[in-house]
This record gives C-alpha cells, structure tokens and sequence, in this order.
C-alpha cells in the first residue's frame, strides 16, 4: 500500500515488532507515509482508547484492514470471553463500529475481514460462547473465521447506500507466527503446525487477494461477497445462513453493550 503512494497506519501489540516492520518499510520504501499504534485486540479499553487516537488525528478512513489470525489453547480476553472469539471476531467488531462514522465520511470506503479457508470447522453455539463444553484449538479458529464472514454479510446489508463496502476473504495459508504460543499449545497443534507450515506460502505471496479485495473498482456493487485467489466464491454452507449472520450481529451487540463500551467513543482524552 505504501509503494501505491497511500497513506498506512498499521498496528502492533510488541514494541518489537513494531521497529522490525518500520525499519522493513523504510528500507525499501524510503518516503513511505507509515506509522504505528499500539493495539491489544484482547482488551476492549485497549480498542476504545484506539479508535479514540484515530478519530482524533484521522480525518479520513478509506480501507480498514482487519486481520487477526490467533490460535491458541483456551484462553479468554480482559472482558472474559474466549480468546479466539475474542481477538479475531469480536474486537474486530467493536473497532469497526467505532470508526465507521468516519468511514462513512471518507466514502467512497471499503472493510477488509480477513477470514479462512478453515471457517468449515466452525460452528457457533450461542449456549456455549466460551467453549466450556468442549475445546478443541481449530475449531475454536474455525469459528472465529466464520464469525468474519457472517459478519461481512451482515455488515454489507446494514451499509447499503453509504458507499462503503465489505469483504471477507482467504488470503491463502501463510507461514506466519500464528503458532507463536509454543508454550501453551497443546501437542497436536504444535505437530500440525510443524508439519504443515513448509506447505505454505510465504507472506508476501498471500497479500494479493487481500490487496485486490481493497482496490479492485469492478467488485464495488458485490459488497458482502467472500473471495478467494482475487476471485469471489462461495464459501461452506454455514457461512451463508443470513439469519445466523443477524442472529450472531445481535448477541455481539449485547455482548459489547454490558461492557459498556460500544457507544463510548469520544474524541475527548479525558474520557479515556
């Protein structure tokens, strides 16, 4: 995005990874227009005092990215909520709500959520939000993937007549650090990841879909669609159940609300 002249914001959660992403930018982008902010996905304070940051000092959002690809033995957020569920769905919820104003403003806009291949293993229990019952680290990943795509379709249904759009795609498997958690994952995800991860693509060769999806001018009336190799397809059965899409837009809407965040947003810093 930097190379296409934009401006780019991304975040981070170590100050490490930070510096090693700027200083690669830099390198082969010297006038790059590139910043950073810090972001806990995990924390709803964390994601409120964000969205504040940048609804301060942005005037304009064309292209929000959310990516998020965390799996992991049971955990659970600040707020309690399962951390799959909660780092690569619902503070990606709460974020996007908390900016689209301002995206509305910048139209013409577009939403990027990140989703997977994997969301067939996903099922969404409403009685059993936090897996309680049964635990198991794909389809933990496998759910929070389909969430994005429910999502998406939702989102695009809410968003007709704003000009700004929304999509959800497979980037393709990456070898990234998602099974950075060696000490805490159990044996098969380690096993599996190890297997597998020469199988698949370095990084750089995952961002097409991605990038086609935010810049593409011929996908703009196919708001809500799910792609895949820059081509739309039709993702598994339980990922195209609209009323499912509302039904899952509804609860995490409560869920949000008895935080008490949600309508929070403020560009006041005393309020933070």
């Amino acid at each position: 995005m930097v190379k296409r002249g934009a401006r780019v914001l991304f975040t981070y959660n170590t100050e490490a990874n930070a510096t090693e992403t700027l200083t690669y930018i830099f390198k082969n982008v010297p006038t790059a227009d590139v910043s950073a902010k810090y972001l806990n996905l995990a924390s709803f304070s964390s994601i409120y005092k964000f969205a504040n940051e940048i609804l301060e000092n942005e005037k304009k959002i064309h292209i929000l990215m959310n990516n998020a690809g965390l799996a992991t033995t049971k955990k659970e957020t600040e707020e309690g909520f399962e951390l799959c569920f909660g780092v690569n769905y619902l503070g990606h919820f709460l974020l996007t709500n908390l900016l689209l104003d301002r995206l509305k403003e910048s139209a013409p806009a577009r939403i990027i959520n990140v989703s997977s291949v994997l969301h067939f293993l996903g099922k969404i229990d409403f009685n059993d939000l936090n897996l309680d019952h049964h635990y198991n680290v794909f389809y933990a990943y496998g759910r929070s993937k389909l969430c994005n795509i429910l999502f998406t379709r939702e989102l695009a249904k809410r968003l007709q007549g704003s000009k700004v759009s929304t999509y959800s795609l497979h980037p393709a498997a990456a070898q990234t650090n998602i099974d950075r958690d060696k000490d805490s994952a159990d044996r098969i995800t380690r096993f599996l990841c190890a297997v597998l991860k020469p199988l698949f693509l370095d990084p750089g060769n995952c961002i097409s879909t991605i990038l086609y999806c935010s810049l593409e001018e011929s996908i703009e009336d196919q708001s809500g669609s799910y792609y895949c190799d820059c081509t739309k397809v039709e993702p598994f059965l339980n990922a195209k159940d609209d009323k499912l899409a509302s039904d899952l837009w509804n609860l995490t809407e409560e869920l949000i609300s008895q935080k008490k965040i949600i309508n929070s947003v403020t560009t006041e810093k005393k309020d933070l």
